[in-house]
């Protein structure tokens, strides 16, 4: 009886640490940007500063193997510009210390981490980590990505869709004033009642209508970008182009699209 509590302890201790090293099935699959942004998950940087954090979003099986897993994550340094990239995390050595990550329409990405995590049952986790810029992440919200890890030992190809890029960039944008806020801390961002209330408050010196127009969940003309953020999240894609008038872009919703002039919105079409 007591040999089978002690496994039945040790099989769960190591459910746990897949969990947090994205090396299990995640309980309810994701199958969309929505869930994805609902389910992010945050942690502070260790040995930071109060308001560097890493968002993650929820582990995805790359179909490799049932133990292979990646996620998309971003990281805030106070001070700093934001920086993506994604993990992979699997029981199987992933790549030796020549690997290379090819990305599709990019060329080959730089591997800034390659470890091996210990767990119980003398298995280990092996986890390498990518890196990449905002524009990286704006371009695959329109076709995904295609990655190719390349070593002496394996090669890894699987993709990630385009609308898991869109939900990073709407789960940073929706978080990004508590991560820039002194007052920030890990507890209030998970259980904050609405990000929409908290960016009013914050900006005290917003015109009324602009302010209601937020805490209805609406968009006005003359609101900025930031506060189109806070009030629809990250759009699905952003256009640019140029007129007569100069620079625009094209912010799309799913139905609607704004237009956006010198920083503000001028105008919207509904789909």
């Amino acid at each position: 009886m007591r040999s089978k509590v002690l496994r039945q302890v040790g099989l769960l201790a190591v459910m746990a640490l897949f969990l947090n090293g994205c090396v299990s099935h995640p309980p309810e699959p994701v199958t969309d940007r929505t869930q994805a942004v609902r389910r992010a998950t945050y942690q502070r940087l260790p040995g930071s500063y109060l308001g560097e954090v890493r968002l993650d979003l929820p582990a995805s099986n790359t179909g490799l193997g049932r133990s292979d897993f990646y996620n998309l994550f971003a990281e805030y340094h106070k001070g700093k510009t934001i920086a993506y990239g994604i993990s992979l995390a699997s029981l199987n050595r992933l790549a030796d210390d020549d690997a290379t990550m090819m990305v599709n329409g990019v060329g080959q990405l730089p591997i800034v981490s390659n470890k091996s995590l210990p767990i119980p049952f003398f298995l280990k986790v092996h986890e390498l980590e990518i890196r990449f810029d905002r524009e990286f992440v704006e371009q695959s919200t329109v076709t995904g990505r295609y990655f190719t890890l390349r070593s002496d030992l394996h090669t890894y190809e699987f993709h990630v869709p385009d609308w898991m890029f869109a939900a990073l960039l709407e789960a940073v944008e929706r978080n990004l004033i508590f991560l820039r806020d002194d007052s920030y801390n890990v507890e209030e961002v998970m259980t904050r009642p609405t990000l929409r209330e908290r960016y009013v408050n914050l900006h005290p010196d917003l015109p009324y209508p602009i302010k209601a127009a937020i805490k209805a969940g609406e968009v006005a003309k003359d609101m900025t970008t930031d506060a189109v953020r806070a009030s629809w999240g990250e759009p699905e894609i952003i256009l640019r182009g140029r007129d007569e008038k100069g620079a625009f872009e094209v912010w799309r919703y799913p139905q609607t699209k704004l237009v956006i002039e010198q920083g503000v919105v001028t105008g919207w079409e509904v789909d």
